[in-house]
């Protein structure tokens, strides 16, 4: 079972536009069944892409990017996590259902890490916010 602040591993997922995601890291922002678009979900995620020093400031430029230093990121140590520093799109929220995905949880966020993209989404106005459902 996954919780909030979970970094989890998605063997395969689809984004917004139909593209197939090969195995892909995301945070858990919330962990409780629920509802949408009349769909039912088991868990939201926001997903986690990693940058390097050339595209770091392009990549934090975009409004909704929220930075994920390496640092405040707690890894398993069995995990193939590749230790950069990277960014969430905190905008776009991912819906999954367990039973139809392959998943294993290799980490979590800090504690403060966490609280603060938790506010971060909060603000985003719901007009920006993309809610992702094509893997329910």
């Amino acid at each position: 079972m996954c919780k909030k602040g979970d970094i989890i591993l998605i063997e395969a997922s689809i984004t917004d536009e139909g593209y197939n995601l090969p195995r892909h890291s995301f945070i858990v922002i919330e962990d409780e069944k629920g509802e949408i678009k009349g769909l039912d979900y088991d868990f939201a995620t926001t997903i986690i892409s990693s940058f390097n020093k050339k595209n770091k400031e392009k990549k934090l430029s975009y409004p909704f990017n929220l930075e994920i230093p390496a640092e405040k990121t707690i890894i398993n140590s069995n995990s193939h996590d590749n230790k950069l520093d990277g960014f969430t799109k905190a905008e776009q929220i991912y819906f999954f259902k367990k039973d139809t995905i392959e998943f294993k949880i290799i980490g979590h966020l800090e504690g403060k890490l966490l609280e603060l993209l938790l506010k971060f989404i909060e603000n985003i106005p719901d007009i920006k916010l993309k809610l992702i459902i094509e893997n329910l």
